[in-house]
């Protein structure tokens, strides 16, 4: 060992140097790579958040906002569907009624048909329908025919009928007058006898004979009638306390009955009565009348 050469001065100042150039180049590559690291870090880590850390948030709240929207969204395809059922279960009624009405229709159609097949049997017999109908046309023209005669003959009866019914009329209207000129000669007969009973139901029976005559005569012929009504009724009204004017009243009507018969159509014969009126009356006594 003691063999060994001694390095000299320059080759330990240089080994020093080396040492020294060494342990400075460390130092530098290790101020280089914290410069390096310390950069990085503070390029890097916003770079890294950035590029990394914010996408993946904000893909995380992506995520959460598809996830609500998707809750709602299946929460509305499930109301969705469960219309789509109610709808499908509504419409599945429906069509369960359009086949019971399809059956209905095919039943009625095929009533129909027999119907139709019916008529159509019906219809072979029209050719002798029609030659009875032409026979029966041929009858109502013949009757037509007589009908039109019979209307002819019918509107000559009736203008006759009418004509007769001028004539007679006033014959009736002198019947009229003769019925009450009558049922007042029996009133004047029961008034003398006292019977005030008989005498008010005979006037009562004059006023029905004339009856509406006063409607059915001449104006001039009429207001004679309403004057013998209106004495027939004072002549009631008048029994049986004062028998005496009554009886007056019924003379005057019967005279007034008696004026308007030449006024009207004379039947055959001679009209001859004897007016009670042309007498005296004499009061009439006024004793119990008799039943």
């Amino acid at each position: 060992m003691n063999d060994l050469p001694r390095p000299s001065f320059g080759e330990r100042l240089l080994a020093a140097f080396l040492a020294f150039m060494r342990m400075l180049a460390k130092a530098v590559l290790i101020v280089l790579l914290l410069g390096l690291l310390a950069g990085a870090a503070y390029f890097g880590i916003p770079y890294l958040y950035r590029t990394y850390i914010q996408p993946m948030e904000e893909t995380q709240a992506a995520l959460t906002t598809l996830e609500t929207q998707t809750s709602q969204r299946l929460e509305d395809l499930s109301t969705r569907v469960n219309q789509l059922e109610a709808n499908n279960a509504q419409l599945q009624g429906r069509i369960d009624a359009l086949e019971e009405q399809q059956s209905r229709t095919q039943a009625a159609l095929e009533a129909l048909q027999t119907v139709v097949d019916e008529q159509g049997q019906a219809l072979t017999t029209l050719d002798d329908l029609q030659k009875q109908l032409d026979a029966l046309d041929a009858r109502l023209k013949d009757l037509d025919t007589a009908l039109t005669s019979v209307q002819e003959n019918t509107q000559a009866l009736q203008g006759q009928l009418e004509a007769s019914q001028l004539a007679v009329k006033p014959l009736f209207h002198y019947l009229r007058l003769l019925q009450s000129m009558e049922h007042l000669t029996r009133a004047r007969l029961f008034l003398s006898q006292a019977n005030y009973g008989l005498a008010t139901d005979e006037i009562r029976a004059a006023q029905t004979a004339l009856g509406d005559l006063a409607v059915q005569v001449t104006p001039e012929q009429a207001d004679a009638v309403r004057e013998v009504v209106d004495r027939l009724q004072r002549a009631q009204k008048r029994l049986p306390q004062r028998p005496v004017l009554a009886a007056e009243e019924m003379d005057i009507a019967w005279r007034l009955l008696n004026d308007l018969l030449p006024l009207l159509t004379t039947p055959p014969g001679t009209l001859s009565p004897t007016p009670a009126a042309e007498n005296t009356p004499t009061p009439t006594p006024t004793p119990t009348p008799n039943p």
